[in-house]
């Protein structure tokens, strides 16, 4: 397992492997949210979407860091790796953000949220 190409290569299955598995598990939260008329399930089915392209994202940079060294690249392509992290670090956080003052204004405006035990109960299975 010392191989870092090797390792590349089972990195880019799990990302694959996340990327089904979210788009199930959004496809899943926004239609229950649309159809229990949830904000947020389907605010979480949308934050499971930005994993998807966050996702996307590490599997680009895992497949480019596997290109070979060339003449600009004399270490190979292994930096690209991080950068892709980046980006997701930046798509996480701007999403974290978005939801952080969603939750203010309602907290501000003094919404009352009723919980619906169906939407509980799909939140409480996706979590698991």
């Amino acid at each position: 397992m010392k191989n870092p190409s090797n390792n590349l290569k089972l990195a880019e299955r799990g990302a694959i492997l996340s990327i089904a598995t979210y788009l199930i598990l959004s496809a899943v939260k926004i239609i229950a949210g649309s159809t229990l008329q949830s904000s947020s399930l389907t605010a979480d089915g949308f934050n499971n979407v930005s994993d998807i392209v966050a996702n996307i994202a590490v599997l680009i940079g895992l497949r480019m860091a596997r290109k070979p060294a060339d003449r600009d690249h004399r270490f190979g392509h292994w930096k690209i790796e991080d950068l892709a992290s980046l980006v997701t670090s930046f798509i996480m956080f701007f999403v974290g953000f978005d939801v952080l003052i969603e939750t203010i204004q309602k907290i501000i405006s003094n919404q009352e949220t009723k919980i619906d035990p169906v939407g509980a109960v799909v939140g409480i299975i996706s979590a698991i």
